[in-house]
């Protein structure tokens, strides 16, 4: 990474806690998931180091926090680099997302309440009257999380975010080819009407449809580039929601 190219990086702000390996690793992850930083893109310690103003120590653990996370790879004896999504890795994280998300919402929906549905529906409606590309992904992020905040389950709804994250700066970078903001709005709509009626089957087919038509489109986005014109994962090999339980 040219030093040049971290002006392009938004330096994290001094104080109490401003430069800890938590607050640099956020700095990076926004970078990665936003396409500041872009698959394949070397991350240079030193350089960072001086970017950020700290030695290279707390660097080097917010790139160890990034690299569990799956954001960063770091081969034996080479530097850290960014990422890349194969085919193969997107089917994996949809097929987890399919099953993880629907015990969320399954969990959520007898527990939702008219404040939880009320947040939820004015999200739908800001969503759409956005133009926005950028903006609407931030909403869409905000409106999943107010559903499956009731769930009561934080574990699996930090690892729901690690896995959107994996997948988030290829929607981002993919900009309008994946902007299919008025089938997704008709989508949530749908989501959120089975919740209200408190449906849990019906919610959970509803977002098991939504997640894989976006898996679709991103499926599409990565075999047209010429590292993802491998063999890609068949949205049938990602499986049924599994049957409720009482």
């Amino acid at each position: 990474m040219p030093l040049r190219d971290l002006r392009r990086l938004t330096r994290p702000r001094t104080g109490a806690g401003g430069t800890t390996p938590p607050v640099l690793a956020a700095v990076l992850r926004e970078a990665i998931v936003t396409g500041v930083l872009q698959a394949g893109e070397e991350l240079n310690q030193v350089l960072l180091a001086r970017q950020f103003g700290v030695s290279r120590v707390p660097v080097r653990e917010a790139i160890r926090l990034l690299e569990a996370e799956g954001l960063v790879v770091s081969p034996p004896h080479r530097r850290s680099v960014v990422s890349a999504l194969t085919p193969e890795v997107l089917g994996e994280i949809y097929e987890v997302r399919v099953r993880l998300e629907g015990l969320l919402l399954g969990a959520a929906v007898p527990r939702l309440g008219p404040e939880d549905l009320a947040e939820a529906d004015a999200l739908v409606a800001a969503m759409s009257r956005l133009r926005d590309h950028r903006e609407w992904l931030r909403l869409n992020d905000r409106f999943h999380d107010a559903l499956y905040r009731a769930a009561g389950k934080p574990f699996v709804s930090a690892l729901v975010r690690q896995l959107r994250q994996q997948v988030q700066r290829y929607v981002w970078l993919s900009g309008r080819a994946l902007y299919r903001a008025a089938e997704a709005n008709a989508e949530h709509r749908r989501i959120l009407e089975a919740c209200r009626a408190g449906d849990v089957p019906r919610a959970r087919r509803e977002l098991r449809r939504h997640l894989l038509a976006t898996y679709r489109g991103l499926r599409q986005a990565l075999r047209s580039t010429p590292s993802g014109r491998r063999r890609a994962i068949s949205p049938d090999r990602l499986g049924t929601v599994p049957p409720d339980r009482p």
